[in-house]
């Protein structure tokens, strides 16, 4: 097993949020694209994709805060 200091978790979850705000940019303009008539079946996938991506990352984000916080 590997071990990775609290440090080196923390900046992990900062690179994960770092995707994950640029993901939810990501969406934004999809959402924009949609609203101007721009839309397809592939397209609906890619944004659920997209949507799932960023929940997995909401996921990983808020447990590492939760443990960082027991922590304390």
């Amino acid at each position: 097993m590997s071990s990775v200091t609290l440090h080196g978790v923390n900046r992990i979850v900062d690179d994960i949020r770092d995707c994950r705000d640029g993901l939810i940019s990501m969406r934004a303009d999809y959402v924009q694209a949609f609203a101007a008539g721009e839309n397809g079946p592939f397209a609906w996938k890619e944004l659920s994709q997209l949507q799932s991506i960023i929940m997995a990352f909401d996921a990983v984000i808020d447990d590492a805060e939760r443990r960082s916080r027991l922590a304390a």
